[in-house]
This record gives C-alpha cells, sequence and structure tokens, in this order.
C-alpha cells in the first residue's frame, strides 16, 4: 500500500517543491507524461491531465446553512431528483471516512484520513474537501500534506474510486452515466450527457445537470493501471475562458503511457475540456506526426472529449509530438499549434516544439 509521502513523491515526479497535494497536482499535470505505473491518477510522472483543473474551486456557489459541520452526527439522507444536483451537507467525521474509502480505492493509498482541525466546513457531497493522514503530525498541528477528495454520496460510497471494465462506449449514455457515478461515488440518473470518447483503455465525457452544474469524467482502463489518471468531478457550469491560458483556443489533454520505456511507447490519449477563444470553435483536431488526425467535435458551451489510443515518442519533459488545430463551421482555421503550446512549456523548452512547427 502507498503511505502519502510516497503519494506525494511520486505526484511532483520527485521534485519536493511541487504543490502539497498530490490529487491536485494530477489535475494541474496535463501534458505530463506516466514513466512508472504507481498509486494515482498519479502513476509516477504525473498526469497530462485530469485534471485534472489547474487550481479550480469545485462547485463555488452560495451553499444552504445546515447542520453543525463539525459535528459527529451522520449525514443528512441524499437528495438527486429529476437529474439536478442537490447540496448535501455532510459531518466533518462522515468526511473523513468516505474519503478514507475512496482513497484507498482510487489509490491504494492506506491509513485512515481525517479532515484538518483548521477546516470548519461546510462540506457537501460532491464537493471537494481536503483530509490529511490520521497522526501525521504528532503535535496535531502538522497539516501541511493534504489531499483533495470529490465527497461520495452517502449509498454510493464503497465503490467509488473504482473503474467499471470494460468501460463503456461513447455512443453508450446510460453506461456513461453509471460508470461515470461508480468512480465519483454519484448518481448521474436523469443528467444530460454531452459529449462523450471512447477506446477500450480510456473513455471521457462531460454531464449536464438541470440546475447549472457539470461533471466531467476521465476514465483510464491501461493495461498495467486500471483506474490510473481516472478523474471525476462536478463543478458549477461556466462559460468558456481564456483566462490563465497562454493562448486561445487552448486544448488540454493527458498523455498517458502504458508501455514502452521512458519516451517511446503505447499512449493513452484523452480529455474532456472546455475551448475558447474569439470565435465559436466547431472541431478539435489532434494530428499525429504521420499525419492520422482525430477529430472532436465541440458541442454546447464549448465542450469537447477525446480518447485514442496511440504509438509516440515524447520530446523531453513530457510535451508529445502531436498537433492541435481547431477548425470553425466552416472548416477554416482558429488555431493550429504544436502541443506544449498550451500554457508556457514551449518557452520555457523550445527546442522541445520546433520539430512540430515545419
Amino acid at each position: 500500500m502507498n503511505d502519502l509521502n510516497d503519494l506525494m513523491y511520486r505526484a511532483s515526479d520527485g521534485d519536493p517543491n511541487q504543490s502539497a497535494d498530490p490529487t491536485r497536482l494530477l489535475r494541474q499535470g496535463r501534458r505530463r507524461v506516466h514513466r512508472r505505473r504507481g498509486v494515482t491518477a498519479v502513476s509516477g510522472v504525473a498526469v497530462a491531465a485530469l485534471a485534472i483543473v489547474g487550481g479550480a474551486v469545485w462547485l463555488p456557489s452560495a451553499t444552504p446553512n445546515g447542520s453543525n459541520p463539525g459535528s459527529s452526527q451522520g449525514p443528512s439522507v441524499a437528495a438527486t431528483s429529476d437529474g439536478a444536483y442537490e447540496h448535501v451537507e455532510v459531518s466533518r467525521d462522515e468526511v473523513g471516512r468516505r474519503c478514507t474509502t475512496l482513497l484507498h480505492n482510487a489509490y491504494g493509498m492506506d491509513g485512515t484520513y481525517l479532515v484538518p482541525p483548521r477546516d470548519d466546513g461546510p462540506w457537501f457531497e460532491g464537493q471537494t474537501a481536503q483530509v490529511g493522514k490520521a497522526g501525521q503530525g504528532s503535535d496535531g498541528d502538522d497539516w501541511t500534506m493534504t489531499l483533495s477528495c470529490e465527497v461520495p454520496q452517502a449509498d454510493l460510497v464503497d465503490r467509488a474510486g473504482t473503474v467499471s471494465i470494460p468501460l463503456p462506449d461513447a455512443s453508450d449514455d446510460d453506461g456513461i452515466r453509471a460508470a461515470c457515478g461508480q468512480y465519483l461515488g454519484w448518481d448521474f440518473t436523469g443528467w444530460d450527457v454531452l459529449t462523450s470518447a471512447s477506446t477500450d483503455i480510456a473513455t471521457t465525457a462531460a454531464l449536464r445537470s438541470t440546475n447549472g452544474y457539470v461533471a466531467t469524467c476521465w476514465l483510464n482502463a491501461a493495461p498495467g493501471g486500471q483506474g490510473d489518471s481516472s478523474w471525476a468531478g462536478i463543478e458549477r457550469e461556466t462559460l468558456p475562458s481564456t483566462e490563465g491560458l497562454a493562448i486561445d483556443y487552448a486544448v488540454w489533454f493527458s498523455t498517458n503511457q502504458y508501455a514502452g520505456d521512458n519516451q517511446e511507447g503505447d499512449y493513452n490519449v484523452f480529455g474532456v475540456d472546455q475551448v475558447s477563444g474569439p470565435e465559436e470553435a466547431a472541431k478539435v483536431v489532434i494530428t499525429e506526426p504521420d499525419g492520422t488526425e482525430h477529430v472532436s467535435e465541440v458541442v454546447d458551451n464549448s465542450w469537447f472529449a477525446i480518447a485514442a489510443d496511440l504509438h509516440l515518442e515524447m520530446y523531453p519533459h513530457g510535451v508529445s509530438p502531436l498537433r492541435v488545430k481547431v477548425l470553425a463551421a466552416d472548416g477554416s482555421v482558429l488555431a493550429d499549434y504544436p502541443d506544449g503550446e498550451q500554457s508556457s512549456e514551449c518557452e520555457v523548452y523550445p527546442d522541445l516544439c520546433e520539430g512540430s512547427k515545419d
């Protein structure tokens, strides 16, 4: 089993200066490559996407007041009706119990996890909570190493963090609702599947509630790492934005190696996100070095989903040789750039991107 320090080391790729939350690291590492099988949506060299989210706060909304969040009483009864996301408050003790189960299932972690004393709540099902390992601080105050956890629903905790094999096909909306719900520990009955993509080893999807929330779901069943890099979470749906992006029409996806050496091998390429820029996008095209194209339709509110099983030779630092194109409805090119330009990676390592700019 894996302890917290080991998970942090693996998630940060051995860099002690990385963020102290490995699960958040996973969601920030969008283009990086797995080179070792490991613990979480972590395998070793971090993920490429899950994240998959850079510093987002899940479900930032006004939440109803309920019972004392610091009490040890049981959770409120789960309330999902007609595909709506409902805020159900969860006690401090119950958050620790549910997140302990999820972390054990998803990442092979051991021990018991608790909400740090400094956190006052309230906490709600489907929202992110921070938890730390019980007894990690000798004086009870050392809670610098915490993990984020999307709190499962009360009656769906036991299988949360597990991946249903075989994965559902992109055309199977009911299968997608069930598989994404199993991983998150959530009942997606009545949620609309906006977009999805699948291969034998990956399924990605965006699902929308009837009251303004969206769930993104990344399921990985690559050989040797079942569940590795899988992630699902709910947030209030917003308009696509270019805020914080290095370029317009930035397209994020994960490139996770499941066979080969540290650089060349078979990669699970998958992701789900929104694409944004001055004009409305209609298609996202991922192109391999030999010219093979993988086309994803952009749907309502600029959502897209990607899934491909590819043999690639990565550039150093985990930048893939893939090229990204974003097309308008009339076929005109809105963006055309090598993987890596979504962020400052090409500025930091310009030689990594030169080969794909010809």
